[in-house]
């Protein structure tokens, strides 16, 4: 099976770059710009994570896996139906990562931060950009499609 993807998904996937790159950039100002929010923030993350590290090493696997593909899914599928969902979902893991790139850099743990990111962000945000990517192009295309049938219909 030989899938071939448009190559408009290039485009698509710079502007899924893009807006995880926004995200990114507000994630670090937010950080910088707003100290009080980080205790909250920490706060949030530990709770979400809590006990996660009381788990086997493949029980940790599985979960991170699965929790993406979710992600990944409703990136891509909700993309269909609203778009807003999609770009929510690229943005906001862009913004965390760039709140904890900056607390990290402020903290002088940035080699902490860049040992715990780069297994994860070698694979999972390629993947989180080609789901945006797809999810832009698909919604992109059914909205081309209903606009055509509704102005022939005229």
């Amino acid at each position: 099976m030989n899938l071939k993807l448009p190559s408009k998904i290039l485009s698509y996937f710079i502007l899924s770059s893009f807006i995880f790159g926004w995200g990114i950039f507000c994630g670090a100002l937010t950080s910088k710009n707003f100290p009080f929010l980080k205790k909250p923030f920490l706060f949030f993350l530990k709770n979400y994570f809590e006990g996660f590290e009381k788990k086997s090493k493949v029980s940790q696997v599985f979960y991170i896996f699965f929790h993406n593909a979710i992600c990944l899914f409703f990136l891509i599928f909700l993309g269909w139906f609203f778009l807003i969902p999609t770009f929510l979902g690229i943005f906001t893991n862009g913004f965390i990562l760039g709140f904890l790139f900056f607390m990290s850099f402020e903290g002088k743990m940035l080699g902490k931060f860049l040992k715990g990111i780069l297994p994860h962000g070698i694979i999972e945000i390629p993947v989180i950009l080609i789901g945006g990517a797809l999810g832009i192009y698909f919604w992109k295309s059914l909205f081309t499609k209903k606009i055509k049938k509704a102005f022939l219909k005229i």
